[in-house]
């Protein structure tokens, strides 16, 4: 018996010991296969990084458009979002956050009684614009009027709108 698991012992050390790596033959496979998953993934990348950084630009102009109403809430004030945005640079110094707007001068009319309206500030992004044709407003008490917003990116555009009174803005057909 003890004879037989000696011969078995000889037989597992030789089996093991003859599996110990790789083939240049299984290396040169594998890096081969390797490369042209790398050909055929590497020219679409930039298409789809461009891709992704258009939809995460879409949804923080989207998720910004529907905070307004929480922002007139939140700072007890009436707002109003009319006319065209675009990009400008944070570091610049803009005009007053809830600058009090002459609602005459600008030409519309206000469909409620206020004490005093003030612009919303909306932060677009880089070669992008905004252009809101009729004017939202945004109440304190977090209720707007409606309405929709034109979004203009390189030669594409397209609309967005929202419904009276919770205003949260989604897509729209055109």
């Amino acid at each position: 018996m003890r004879m037989w698991a000696f011969l078995r012992t000889q037989h597992l050390k030789q089996k093991h010991g003859s599996d110990r790596g790789f083939t240049l033959l299984e290396i040169l496979t594998v890096l081969f296969i390797v490369g042209l998953s790398v050909g055929l993934v590497a020219p679409n990348l930039p298409g789809v990084l461009d891709r992704v950084s258009f939809a995460l630009e879409r949804d923080t102009l989207i998720r910004e458009l529907n905070t307004l109403p929480y922002k007139a809430a939140g700072a007890n004030l009436d707002f109003v979002l009319v006319g065209e945005f675009a990009y400008s640079n944070p570091t610049n110094t803009g005009p007053a956050l809830y600058e009090f707007v002459d609602v005459e001068e600008l030409d519309i009319s206000v469909p409620y009684r206020s004490g005093g309206i003030r612009m919303a500030t909306l932060s677009v992004p880089q070669d992008w614009s905004v252009y809101v044709p009729e004017p939202i407003f945004f109440r304190s008490s977090g209720f707007c009027t409606g309405g929709s917003v034109i979004v203009n990116v390189g030669q594409f555009e397209y609309a967005l709108s929202a419904q009276a009174p919770y205003c949260q803005f989604s897509e729209s057909d055109q």
